[in-house]
């Protein structure tokens, strides 16, 4: 089990720290909140510091890294009589 300050969240995806925030206890692991709070706010400046360069290139920004890659699905549909058959 990890202690108070054990996590790295630098190489978590956007969907982790979401995750991650949502379901600390920032009382009982305030070393580890503390490096969640400052991980997002390294991030938001990386963003717009992104977007304000693209902003001044005319060039469009690229995808955040540390978002997960889109899983790619198939579906299908068959021609059925009804919903039970």
């Amino acid at each position: 089990m990890a202690t108070d300050g054990d996590i790295d969240f630098s190489g978590y995806t956007r969907e982790q720290l979401d995750n991650a925030v949502a379901r600390m206890d920032h009382l009982r692991y305030p070393i580890n909140s503390r490096k969640l709070i400052t991980e997002y706010q390294r991030r938001r400046v990386a963003e717009r510091q992104t977007a304000e360069l693209a902003a001044k290139s005319a060039v469009v920004a690229p995808p955040d890294p540390m978002l997960s890659p889109p899983r790619p699905f198939a579906v299908t549909f068959e021609p059925r009589a009804s919903f039970v058959n």
